[in-house]
């Protein structure tokens, strides 16, 4: 069986038959297998369900962010851009999404994209210098993701 800490169904186990309760926990199961990644509750789900054309989401490491990035990028867009200032600072964000599909299958490392079995791709890039930016330019996408902003030139942040 699962293990069920959301409050509002604890309180509602003592209610239920067993025969209830393994319904429960077989459409609870099925709803996980079917669904890759969602939002934390809070912030993040605040950040995942905004209309915003251009929305910051900050805060300490282990916060969510990049979470938040490749979660939208797999369930909500289909063709993504996430980007770093310097290319070596990447590993971090593939071994995030790795965690969360389960392996690197979709996964092109000399290319750097990832690609779902639905057909959405998330393209991996980065600006180390001035200029650079310039290589996205009328690329259709429709998230672009700055992971750690502020490593950004401002130049560069504008512009993409």
């Amino acid at each position: 069986m699962l293990d069920i800490s959301i409050p509002e169904i604890q309180e509602l186990l003592p209610l239920m038959t067993e025969d209830e309760q393994r319904e429960l926990f077989a459409l609870l199961e099925a709803d996980m297998r079917s669904v890759v990644w969602r939002p934390l509750p809070g912030p993040q789900t605040l950040a995942y369900n905004s209309k915003a054309d251009v929305l910051g989401y900050g805060g300490a490491a282990g916060g969510g962010k990049t979470d938040l990035m490749i979660g939208s990028a797999l369930t909500r867009h289909t063709v993504s851009y996430v980007l770093r200032r310097e290319a070596t600072q990447m590993r971090g964000i593939y071994n995030r999404l790795f965690e969360i599909v389960g392996g690197r299958d979709g996964f092109n490392g000399a290319e750097k994209y990832y690609r779902t079995a639905d057909g959405r791709m998330i393209q991996f890039g980065s600006t180390p210098h001035l200029g650079d930016e310039m290589a996205y330019q009328g690329q259709a996408r429709d998230l672009l993701g700055l992971d750690e902003t502020s490593n950004f030139l401002e130049a560069q942040v504008r512009f993409l």
